[in-house]
């Protein structure tokens, strides 16, 4: 068994949230994509990111692949606080 625990991935709800927190900060709802710059990669997840992970662990090449949780947040859960 195993799972994907992913970081903030571009779905429509952190989309809408991320152009409210734009509007507020910037004034400027499509400056939402600048609100992720702190992230590692200076971006959201993208969902076919998540996909394609989800494809590879169901297939053969994962068959080694056993009892552990993918963390698939482009390196935020283990950058440095103080990063």
């Amino acid at each position: 068994m195993v799972g994907i625990n992913p970081g903030p991935v571009e779905t429509d709800r952190l989309v809408s949230q991320a152009k409210i927190n734009a509007d507020m900060e910037f004034g400027d709802e499509e400056r939402w994509r600048e609100t992720h710059k702190a992230l590692p990669g200076g971006r959201a997840g993208r969902p076919e990111e998540m996909g394609w992970l989800a494809a590879y662990l169901a297939s053969d090449r994962a068959s080694w692949v056993s009892g552990t949780i993918i963390m698939a947040d482009g390196g935020q859960h283990s950058r440095s606080a103080r990063a």
